[in-house]
């Protein structure tokens, strides 16, 4: 995704590493010797998730459309 490379380009100057730092180190969990920085995928997957999340809460048209898509594909 070419929006992901530049934004990852923007991460890496600003935590002042050069662009041939490695990817995996950057994104990698803590756990396994990362730095732990979310991806900018990771990030609008949770956003999206967390959208969904927040409609299917609350009563309103979108919730009622959210439902019947559920309830038609059987998530």
């Amino acid at each position: 995704m070419k929006l992901d490379q530049i934004f990852s380009q923007m991460q890496f100057n600003a935590l002042g590493f050069n662009e041939h730092f490695l990817r995996s180190l950057l994104y990698g969990l803590i756990e396994l010797g990362g730095i732990g920085i979310a991806s900018l995928n990771q990030k609008i997957t949770a956003t999206r998730i967390n959208y969904f999340l927040f409609n299917m809460r609350w009563a309103s048209q979108i919730h009622d459309k959210l439902d019947l898509s559920v309830t038609i594909t059987q998530l």
